[in-house]
């Protein structure tokens, strides 16, 4: 084997429960922990992300000791691969200052360039926002585009919910192009799409977000790693490796007819009102030290009930967090 690609789209690695999550972080965790086992198991020699590494309404985590075991996998991966840890910029990895992508790259733990060149195939790296970017096609090579864009194919990507997308076949600067593998679109297509660019052949292949956000109508239950690898003889094959992902009832909050979200133990919580006053906190930490918590209770200006309700659920999250190892309790 002359190498093995392993490709994996949007991770969004953050530390808030967002999106009806139960405990985000210890998901995003479990994610990054069989990515290891994948790249051991699988003899991956070069993963390649494609874009919107970190963040889901953010560009950066929330606290230093998330970033810091984040950071840790990267590295890992970085040892198991002998430095070859790779990614796609996308639009949660460039804001107005210094995102966790941004820190990645100039650690060294991320190489973010325009192709990367092995043997008999030639990966083009295009970022958010650049999808009519001249690259330029090895006529001799299996050239494949990584992008983090919504592209389309008329009769093929009606599943992706969102409206709009630019159709692939239009791209003609990606004539040439064997396999176009996109990140952006969280929802995976399952297998290869096919279409024509300049009377070439192309196939467009979504692998899914394995993190899952956020609650969403029918959200995906699978999300892989696509395996591309060359054979010392030259030959070039593919699969998809798909990701272990947890049921979606252990992940997230139900939700009842009234929109209030139901925990484990039957308890009601108005999220709205609820990511109201976290807000208000969060804007208050600018500061004050300490957690939600401590500045519960120096509140005094605040609802009784509101203020119970909000320190019994921070203390059932604290513990579903010890419960799964989250280090930031």
């Amino acid at each position: 084997m002359k190498y093995r690609v392993g490709i994996i789209a949007d991770l969004h690695l953050d530390d808030r429960n967002t999106g009806r999550h139960k405990n985000y972080y210890a998901n995003c965790c479990d994610i990054c922990n069989q990515i290891t086992d994948m790249i051991t198991r699988e003899g991956i020699t070069h993963l390649i992300f494609l874009g919107d590494l970190f963040g889901n309404t953010q560009h950066i985590v929330k606290k230093q000791s998330s970033r810091v075991h984040f950071t840790e996998h990267f590295a890992k991966w970085n040892m198991l691969t002998n430095g070859n840890v790779y990614s796609v910029a996308g639009n949660h990895d460039r804001g107005a200052y210094a995102t966790d992508f941004d820190l990645l790259c100039a650690s060294g733990l991320v190489k973010h360039p325009k192709e990367l060149l092995l043997d008999e195939t030639c990966f083009h790296f295009i970022d958010y926002g650049e999808d009519t970017r001249a690259i330029q096609v090895r006529p001799d090579s299996y050239n494949v585009a990584l992008m983090h864009a919504h592209l389309t194919i008329e009769g093929q990507t009606d599943y992706i919910r969102i409206q709009g997308g630019t159709p692939l076949s239009e791209l003609v600067n990606l004539a040439g192009c064997g396999l176009v593998v996109c990140g952006h679109i969280h929802n995976p297509s399952g297998h290869y799409m096919q279409t024509r660019i300049a009377n070439q052949a192309v196939s467009l292949y979504y692998p899914g977000n394995p993190t899952r956000p956020r609650k969403e109508p029918d959200l995906w239950d699978e999300a892989s790693m696509l395996v591309i690898e060359c054979a010392d003889d030259g030959s070039i094959c593919d699969r998809a490796v798909k990701f272990d992902l947890k049921p979606i009832d252990e992940l997230f909050f139900e939700v009842d007819k009234n929109g209030v979200e139901v925990a484990d133990d039957g308890t009601q919580v108005n999220v709205e009102v609820l990511g109201q006053i976290l807000q208000n906190l969060q804007n208050y930490q600018l500061v004050v030290d300490g957690g939600y918590k401590e500045q519960l209770e120096r509140f005094g200006a605040m609802d009784v009930e509101a203020k119970e309700m909000a320190l019994r659920y921070i203390e059932k999250a604290a513990s579903s967090d010890s419960d799964n190892g989250n280090p930031n309790n």
